[in-house]
């Protein structure tokens, strides 16, 4: 055999060592650096989604019959809030009372209000949001979003909403 035929037999098992650059070095099992982990997405918290996306979003904050009480297990709804406020330092919002239907409208306009107040109450002194970013409105019964019919109507009507005040 010519050392032209050993040449061409060769030629690419030397192209493919160099390649590998194992030509001139003992080859030494090399470890690649690990992929670094994968980060799962994280959701928008689900309140800031919906300021965001609709200006809007209820509270997760219920009150008892005749009351404006803010109960302390609501506080974390309301903390998700006041994060998303801090968040978007420019967001004004308007805290939106209600009421069910029981009583008169003047008397659940001004419990309403009271309620909303509550709200803006917990979040400037526990979440420390100014309270120029925040507006307090009662709409008393005029929007319910159950029927009065039951008390499980009404108590979901006695509830608080956010809402965009301006567009960030």
């Amino acid at each position: 055999m010519s050392r032209r035929n050993i040449f061409k037999i060769l030629f690419p098992f030397l192209v493919l060592a160099l390649l590998m650059g194992c030509a001139t070095q003992k080859a030494s099992p090399v470890e690649a650096p690990p992929p670094p982990p994968v980060e799962e997405m994280k959701k928008a918290p689900e309140v800031e989604q919906k300021i965001l996306e609709k200006g809007r979003a209820t509270l997760n904050v219920e009150f008892d019959f005749n009351k404006s009480v803010v109960k302390p297990k609501y506080y974390k709804d309301i903390q998700s809030v006041a994060e998303v406020m801090k968040k978007y330092p420019d967001l004004k919002i308007v805290i939106e009372g209600h009421t069910d239907n029981v009583g008169g409208k003047k008397y659940n306009l001004n419990l309403s209000q009271k309620r909303a107040e509550a709200i803006k109450k917990v979040m400037v002194t526990k979440f420390n949001i100014k309270p120029s970013r925040l507006t307090a409105k009662g709409f008393g019964s005029s929007k319910p979003i159950e029927h009065n019919s039951t008390e499980e109507g009404r108590q979901k009507n006695r509830r608080v909403e956010v809402a965009i005040d301006n567009p960030i």
